[in-house]
């Protein structure tokens, strides 16, 4: 009798032991798992996920870009992926071309919580957040074009997009596009044939600071404009990627040369309202995140591929492209390359040094 006791009373003690360990178990199964890493509570995860529905809500997804552009096919492929796994719950509104305002109103929208998400070029947002404008330093990156996409993906460029957060917003991603060129009515091979040419630029103060040590003078007009001041005259010529900005902004049919420089590797910064962000719920993030840096990303690249060598063909149908020899390119950079720097690390200080240092020691390591 005292062994069947003794049996029932562990019989007990266990089934209390499994009854208080149980809400530990369901909490480590509803962490939010990344896409690559393995979940040891398979079956638990999966009820978790099946078990869950989004909230509903609206993001409006604004951008400068034209409904051509790049921009816009990442943009509607984030609301196609976005509204289809949230069973339609969650709507995405897309507004290309400046429909929501320029580039600065947009920005100031996101940080102000009026738009959730944005896609903007660095150099628009480095008014907002200046550490961005690194990534407007000529000939900084490889020449080679994969190692410099590359270094997109570094943990120097994590942390830019860190620090976003200093300014209400959250970095969520790059799309890199090509290197990018000039365009003129004269000939621009050597730093001397920018004298008293006037270039359109974006509001970055390192971008103003390149065209200025070339000789030339820096004006920053907005992106929808800079075709009409080309054509009539305004300004003598202007640097932007080939495809999202010369080709889809037909910039090249009042120019007479391109030039390929290759002086920055242009790319796309996406970015969120921190406030709104920071409310989601880990599901929530995850599809947000996803959408950015896996559909949005796929879908903006593969137009980028494709356009390349349409944009080359069209362009060169219309004005003669300068391709410039390797001396070329090192005059330039020996003219621009260090004054730029030397202009962010005095803008910035020891954030902005620290900054440069990661990213010299990430490119090191991909040369």
């Amino acid at each position: 009798m005292k062994k069947v006791l003794c049996i029932l009373l562990v019989a007990a003690m266990m089934s209390s032991v499994c009854a208080c360990a149980a809400p530990a178990v369901k909490e480590t199964s509803a962490e939010v798992k990344s896409p690559q890493e393995p979940d040891a509570t398979e079956g638990q995860t999966t009820e978790a996920v099946t078990d869950y529905e989004y909230p509903e809500m609206t993001i409006i997804l604004a951008h400068s870009g034209a409904a051509t552009d790049a921009r816009q096919d990442g943009a509607l492929a984030i609301e196609k992926y976005i509204e289809e796994t949230s069973g339609g719950k969650i709507q995405v509104d897309v507004y290309p071309a400046g429909q929501l305002g320029d580039s600065n109103t947009l920005i100031e929208s996101v940080q102000n919580g009026g738009i959730q998400m944005c896609v903007q070029p660095p150099a628009n947002v480095c008014a907002f957040n200046p550490l961005l404008s690194i990534l407007d330093v000529p000939y900084f990156f490889p020449p080679d074009i994969e190692k410099a996409r590359a270094v997109f993906k570094t943990e120097a460029a994590d942390t830019l997009l860190d620090t976003m957060q200093d300014y209400d917003m959250v970095g969520l991603g790059y799309w890199v596009d090509l290197f990018k060129a000039f365009t003129s009515n004269v000939p621009l091979r050597t730093p001397d044939d920018f004298n008293g040419l006037k270039f359109r630029v974006m509001a970055s103060p390192v971008l103003m600071k390149f065209i200025e040590s070339l000789g030339g003078t820096a004006l920053t007009i907005d992106y929808q404009e800079t075709f009409t001041a080309l054509q009539t005259g305004a300004i003598d010529g202007q640097e932007a990627g080939i495809g999202a900005g010369i080709y889809n902004m037909k910039f090249y049919e009042v120019q007479k040369y391109m030039e390929i420089t290759n002086h920055i590797l242009a790319s796309q910064l996406v970015f969120a309202n921190k406030a709104w962000f920071d409310g989601l719920d880990n599901e929530c993030k995850q599809l947000v995140m996803d959408a950015v840096n896996v559909a949005g990303n796929d879908a903006y690249q593969a137009v980028r591929s494709d356009i390349e060598q349409t944009a080359l063909d069209a362009i060169g149908a219309q004005c003669e492209i300068i391709n410039l020899t390797e001396e070329e390119l090192q005059a330039m950079s020996d003219a621009c390359r260090q004054p730029c720097l030397d202009l962010y690390i005095e803008s910035n200080g020891e954030a902005g040094q620290k900054i440069l240092d990661a990213f010299n020691a990430d490119i090191a390591k991909l040369n």
